[in-house]
């Protein structure tokens, strides 16, 4: 498989975006779709809050806390505060899939104001992307949404246990932010006991097939 093509790189644009990620306690959500009808690239991100009149966005191969040049497979800076519409990937990304393989990548926004968005962009090749339903907030997968969940995720938090990909899943989207912390493990609490709050705990959500 090719290398896929890249901008040149500038060190004050991913140091933004890192920045950013450091400082921001919750991530917004940005929406992306590809065009697989036209199949030249052409994605549209739309940045759901405000980022500051000046944004740099990265769309990576992983979903990595620390970036680093080899995580990035795209780059790019508006000033004019608008979302990315019609946003080129790099030439190949979509001809390089096989007949029916998907392949997620995970776009970051860093603004001028601090903030840091985060989503992703799913593509698959010939038909319907394969999917995955979970039950949010089933961590150890024993069917039920229940304090051990809660107790697995602070676990992680503090570095005891590691989580898979699909725990990880499970986990982090209890409060619909792909990150897994200690606000995942309440809404699980809440969940158990009934109250407000639960964010999707206990809600079978779905999510593309990794491949």
């Amino acid at each position: 498989m090719k290398r896929f093509s890249k901008f040149m790189l500038s060190v004050a644009a991913v140091s933004a975006v890192t920045a950013a990620m450091a400082v921001s306690a919750m991530a917004a959500d940005v929406t992306a779709t590809y065009d697989t009808e036209v199949d030249d690239g052409t994605v549209n991100i739309t940045v759901v809050d405000g980022t500051g009149a000046s944004q740099t966005l990265l769309v990576l191969n992983n979903d990595a806390t620390a970036v680093v040049e080899a995580d990035i497979e795209q780059i790019g800076q508006k000033d004019d505060g608008a979302s990315f519409t019609e946003f080129k990937l790099p030439a190949g990304i979509y001809a390089d899939l096989a007949e029916g393989q998907s392949k997620t990548y995970y776009i970051r926004i860093g603004g001028s104001n601090g903030s840091m968005q985060k989503g992703t962009l799913t593509i698959s090749k010939g038909g319907e992307i394969p999917t995955v339903k979970l039950l949010i907030g089933d961590v150890n997968g024993d069917t039920d949404v229940d304090p051990d969940d809660a107790v697995e995720i602070l676990r992680y938090s503090v570095g005891a246990t590691e989580l898979t990909d699909e725990q990880m899943l499970k986990a982090g989207y209890c409060d619909n932010d792909p990150d897994v912390d200690a606000e995942d493990a309440v809404c699980i609490l809440r969940y158990a006991v009934g109250s407000e709050g639960s964010g999707n705990a206990g809600i079978e959500m779905e999510f593309p097939v990794q491949q």
